[in-house]
Protein backbone atom coordinates (compact mmCIF):
# COMPACT_ATOMS: atom_id res chain seq x y z
CA UNK A 1 0.00 0.00 0.00
CA UNK A 2 1.24 3.48 -0.86
CA UNK A 3 0.99 5.79 2.17
CA UNK A 4 1.12 9.59 2.04
CA UNK A 5 2.99 11.29 4.91
CA UNK A 6 2.54 15.05 5.17
CA UNK A 7 3.53 17.93 7.44
CA UNK A 8 6.96 16.39 7.91
CA UNK A 9 9.74 18.29 9.60
CA UNK A 10 12.42 19.36 7.14
CA UNK A 11 14.80 17.39 9.39
CA UNK A 12 13.02 14.11 8.59
CA UNK A 13 15.16 11.51 6.84
CA UNK A 14 14.37 8.23 5.16
CA UNK A 15 15.95 6.49 8.14
CA UNK A 16 13.83 8.32 10.74
CA UNK A 17 10.64 7.63 8.80
CA UNK A 18 11.60 3.99 8.30
CA UNK A 19 12.15 3.65 12.06
CA UNK A 20 8.63 4.98 12.78
CA UNK A 21 6.87 2.80 10.21
CA UNK A 22 8.82 -0.40 10.85
CA UNK A 23 7.18 -0.60 14.27
CA UNK A 24 4.14 -1.81 12.30
CA UNK A 25 5.77 -4.00 9.62
CA UNK A 26 8.19 -4.15 6.73
CA UNK A 27 8.76 -0.98 4.74
CA UNK A 28 9.40 -1.64 1.05
CA UNK A 29 10.29 1.90 -0.03
CA UNK A 30 10.39 5.51 1.15
CA UNK A 31 10.25 8.51 -1.18
CA UNK A 32 10.77 11.96 0.35
CA UNK A 33 9.80 14.72 -2.05
CA UNK A 34 12.34 17.50 -2.63
CA UNK A 35 12.22 20.71 -4.64
CA UNK A 36 13.78 20.04 -8.04
CA UNK A 37 15.56 23.40 -8.17
CA UNK A 38 16.87 23.71 -4.61
CA UNK A 39 17.03 20.07 -3.49
CA UNK A 40 15.36 21.08 -0.22
CA UNK A 41 12.62 18.89 1.29
CA UNK A 42 9.02 19.89 0.61
CA UNK A 43 7.71 18.42 3.87
CA UNK A 44 5.96 15.34 2.55
CA UNK A 45 6.68 11.93 1.14
CA UNK A 46 5.44 8.42 0.56
CA UNK A 47 5.99 5.11 2.32
CA UNK A 48 5.25 1.80 0.62
CA UNK A 49 4.32 -1.17 2.77
CA UNK A 50 3.49 -4.42 0.99
CA UNK A 51 1.28 -5.82 3.76
CA UNK A 52 -2.05 -3.95 3.64
CA UNK A 53 -3.04 -4.74 7.24
CA UNK A 54 0.32 -3.53 8.57
CA UNK A 55 -0.02 -0.38 6.47
CA UNK A 56 -3.51 0.28 7.85
CA UNK A 57 -2.21 -0.20 11.39
CA UNK A 58 0.58 2.32 10.72
CA UNK A 59 -1.89 4.84 9.29
CA UNK A 60 -4.22 4.52 12.27
CA UNK A 61 -1.41 4.86 14.81
CA UNK A 62 0.68 7.57 13.16
CA UNK A 63 -1.91 9.94 11.69
CA UNK A 64 -1.88 13.08 13.82
CA UNK A 65 1.02 11.87 15.95
CA UNK A 66 4.03 13.98 16.91
CA UNK A 67 7.08 13.24 14.77
CA UNK A 68 10.22 15.37 15.07
CA UNK A 69 8.23 18.20 16.62
CA UNK A 70 5.31 18.24 14.16
CA UNK A 71 1.96 16.45 14.02
CA UNK A 72 2.10 14.46 10.80
CA UNK A 73 -0.70 13.58 8.40
CA UNK A 74 -0.70 9.92 7.39
CA UNK A 75 -3.22 8.35 5.02
CA UNK A 76 -3.54 6.06 2.04
CA UNK A 77 -2.13 7.82 -1.00
CA UNK A 78 -4.47 8.62 -3.85
CA UNK A 79 -3.43 7.57 -7.37
CA UNK A 80 -1.42 10.19 -9.24
CA UNK A 81 -3.51 12.45 -11.45
CA UNK A 82 -6.77 11.15 -10.09
CA UNK A 83 -8.66 14.00 -8.63
CA UNK A 84 -9.83 17.50 -8.70
CA UNK A 85 -11.39 19.40 -11.56
CA UNK A 86 -8.22 20.62 -13.22
CA UNK A 87 -8.07 21.33 -16.89
CA UNK A 88 -11.66 21.05 -18.08
CA UNK A 89 -13.32 23.28 -15.52
CA UNK A 90 -15.17 25.33 -18.13
CA UNK A 91 -16.25 22.27 -20.06
CA UNK A 92 -17.59 20.67 -16.88
CA UNK A 93 -19.53 23.81 -15.98
CA UNK A 94 -21.00 24.04 -19.49
CA UNK A 95 -22.04 20.42 -19.36
CA UNK A 96 -24.00 21.05 -16.15
CA UNK A 97 -25.81 23.91 -17.91
CA UNK A 98 -27.02 21.73 -20.72
CA UNK A 99 -24.07 22.20 -23.05
CA UNK A 100 -24.47 25.88 -23.86
CA UNK A 101 -23.05 28.82 -22.00
CA UNK A 102 -26.14 30.91 -21.65
CA UNK A 103 -29.03 29.94 -23.86
CA UNK A 104 -31.29 32.75 -22.70
CA UNK A 105 -29.03 35.49 -24.08
CA UNK A 106 -29.19 34.18 -27.65
CA UNK A 107 -31.84 35.88 -29.82
CA UNK A 108 -34.73 33.72 -30.91
CA UNK A 109 -35.41 33.38 -34.61
CA UNK A 110 -38.83 34.49 -35.74
CA UNK A 111 -40.72 32.39 -38.22
CA UNK A 112 -42.28 34.14 -41.19
CA UNK A 113 -45.62 32.70 -42.25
Amino acid sequence: MNIFVGNLSFDATEESIRDAFEDFGDVAKINLIVDQETGKPKGYGFVIMDNVEEAKDAIMALDGSAFLGRNINVNQAKPAGGGGRRGNHRQSRNHRQGGARNQSSQPKQQQNS
